[in-house]
């Protein structure tokens, strides 16, 4: 368990952490739809003049977990996914656990997973943002 002061802070430079490691060739399989994302996908900033290329689509979430025991119908898009479109699951656990208090970052981009783990290592600078916490 860590302290983290500033959630946000912490997400940010998780998904530039993750953004560094992850190799789309080596780590993602991305299929046709993802291909054409990328292929389509330009931004434009202030640093650079022109179109550019994305390399790679980070998203990171987080929030408090939620502790609840009902389960039932999905009735909706509500009821699977948060107003964010974060799936819930990931951020839902049984009432028992509730003394734990836990708040989650899950991380993603496109395409699907080579493998089942990967391993991300612990930047000095996301390290820092839970020592002053």
């Amino acid at each position: 368990m860590s302290a983290i002061g500033c959630p946000d802070s912490f997400a940010v430079q998780l998904g530039i952490d993750f953004a560094f490691a992850v190799q789309k060739s080596a780590h993602v399989e991305l299929g046709p739809i993802e291909e054409l994302a990328y292929r389509k996908s330009s931004y434009r900033a202030s640093s650079w003049s022109g179109e550019h290329h994305i390399d790679k689509v980070i998203r990171v979430y987080h929030g408090p977990v939620v502790y609840e025991d009902q389960s039932g119908v999905l009735g909706s898009v509500e009821d699977v996914v948060d107003s964010s479109m974060v799936p819930k699951g990931w951020f839902t656990k049984k009432k028992r656990f509730s003394g734990e208090r836990e708040y989650r970052f899950a991380v993603s981009t496109l395409g699907k997973p080579r493998k089942d783990t990967f391993e991300l290592r612990i930047s000095d600078d996301l390290r820092m943002l839970t020592a002053k916490a």
